[in-house]
């Protein structure tokens, strides 16, 4: 708004000072001037060149400097308040999760490392991962404007290609810092889902989680370490098709 003001000021003082070229009176002065060999047009000239040029030019030139440090000062502090969104989640006494340094080659460990997860509203033994031909793990929190529709679409995928037995299980990783929040997020997904109450693990994972953009998929090797972290751009990409993409990193 402020710099829309000084390009409207600066317009109409330009536009004024313009006006004064168009009178008897500058003519006149100016053939007066020359007449006299007096310096009254040059200093006349270099007035209205500072006036009319140089000082809206340095005004503006302050107002959009101003306005560029201002938008990168707020865009800093809306990304920085993302990260902390997702990395500082709190348990029911809301106390912040610590922070580890992980190798995301540790992803399959520390994903085992887990007795069991959810499935719908009963327990999934870990160790029966194992046996799906590709594994992803499904970054997301209910807040993330993309969510539903990346569940919808990886539901698509999900339910297509398990026609086929064990052929693909996704690993919900929640991100929310709420129960309540994660089990209503949780009902709108048919896949197997990291314990809200398995707080360490869930901190591990996130750690790994290196982009911080909500939601992403990461695909799972047989190792143990991430096949890829381009798992939602394969599946915007590709649809179904992503998945034949996903078995050739798993090795």
């Amino acid at each position: 708004m402020k710099r829309g003001v000084y390009v409207g000021y600066c317009s109409i003082y330009r536009f004024i000072v313009d006006l004064t070229f168009l009178f008897p009176f500058s003519e006149n002065w100016k053939t007066d001037s020359q007449d006299a060999d007096n310096l009254a047009w040059p200093i006349f000239i270099f007035i209205y060149l500072f006036i009319g040029d140089i000082i809206p030019t340095a005004l503006l030139l302050r107002v959009f400097v101003t306005h560029t440090k201002s938008s990168s000062r707020a865009s800093s502090a809306v990304t920085s308040r993302h990260n902390e969104s997702i990395v500082e989640m709190s348990d029911s006494n809301d106390s912040v999760l610590s922070v580890h340094s992980l190798s995301p080659n540790q992803t399959g460990t520390i994903l085992y490392s887990c007795p069991s997860l959810l499935k719908g509203a009963q327990t999934f033994p870990t160790e029966q991962l194992k046996n799906f031909q590709v594994v992803v793990l499904f970054y997301s929190a209910s807040s993330t404007s993309m969510s539903a529709e990346v569940v919808s679409k990886l539901k698509s995928v999900y339910e297509e290609v398990n026609k086929s037995p064990n052929a693909l299980e996704v690993v919900f990783v929640s991100c929310d810092h709420d129960v309540s929040l994660f089990t209503g997020f949780y009902d709108t997904m048919p896949w197997a889902a990291v314990p809200f109450e398995e707080k360490e693990k869930r901190e591990q994972l996130l750690e790994l989680y290196a982009s911080r953009e909500l939601p992403e998929i990461f695909v799972l090797k047989k190792s143990g370490g991430i096949g890829t972290k381009s798992g939602r751009s394969d599946l915007e990409k590709y649809g179904v098709k992503a998945f034949q993409k996903w078995i050739t990193l798993v090795e």
